[in-house]
């Protein structure tokens, strides 16, 4: 499958430039914000591009059929390597699971300028919300998934 394939749909179906730079900067905004938080939460193994809907007006995007795993596990490959192993394999480049999912049509679409500006850059703002809203984050997630911690 070409690379460029999900850029090209939205070329086409967008008449504007000015449209298309909008729903491209939304959209890379909303990816980066869902694709932190699925990692937060441990979601990353349920989503697939099957799932993926998006709003053509707003650029929003979604995961249909979000779920809640009771007891995160690390994949088979992390759960007797070291720290230093886990980082060795990574310099070295050797393939493992992503933390999100980060396809090369998203990549073609989005840019090396929107991936290393706008993406990182929400991502990081994400990060630093939680980290300095953490008892707000605590008192909402005890509510909202207290059945789930109850059932763990």
């Amino acid at each position: 499958m070409q690379s460029s394939l999900l850029s090209s749909y939205f070329h086409r179906i967008f008449y504007n430039v000015d449209d298309l730079f909008l729903f491209k900067k939304r959209f890379t905004t909303y990816h980066a914000a869902n694709s932190f938080f699925s990692y937060a939460f441990n979601q990353t193994e349920f989503q697939t591009l099957t799932a993926l809907s998006f709003c053509k007006s707003t650029g929003r995007i979604s995961f249909s059929e979000p779920r809640l795993r009771s007891r995160p596990k690390p994949p088979q490959q992390f759960r007797e390597a070291s720290m230093e192993a886990i980082e060795a394999q990574d310099f070295e480049g050797e393939s493992r699971c992503m933390p999100f999912r980060l396809t090369s049509n998203l990549v073609d679409f989005i840019g090396q300028t929107g991936l290393h500006g706008l993406f990182a850059g929400v991502m990081t703002s994400c990060s630093i919300a939680i980290t300095q809203h953490a008892e707000k984050l605590h008192c909402f997630l005890v509510l909202a998934l207290k059945d789930e911690l109850l059932a763990a």
